[in-house]
């Protein structure tokens, strides 16, 4: 179950990246393009974050 929620956690915090970088890109606003990538930069490490706990408990072969 908490493999389960972690994954499902990480693959959640990817599809934001992609939204992020997303609206990064199309952003006209400097103001809120400063925004999107502060909160981009917050995902890729919460990201990270989960996937090295994933890696830590041996569980990214079995969900990929």
């Amino acid at each position: 179950m908490e493999r389960k929620i972690l994954h499902n956690a990480m693959c959640a915090e990817q599809v934001l990246s992609e939204c992020y970088n997303r609206a990064v890109s199309e952003c006209g606003d400097d103001a809120a393009r400063d925004v999107f990538l502060e909160l981009l930069a917050e995902t890729h490490e919460v990201e990270r974050t989960l996937y090295q706990e994933l890696d830590r408990r041996n569980w990214i072969s079995e969900e990929e």
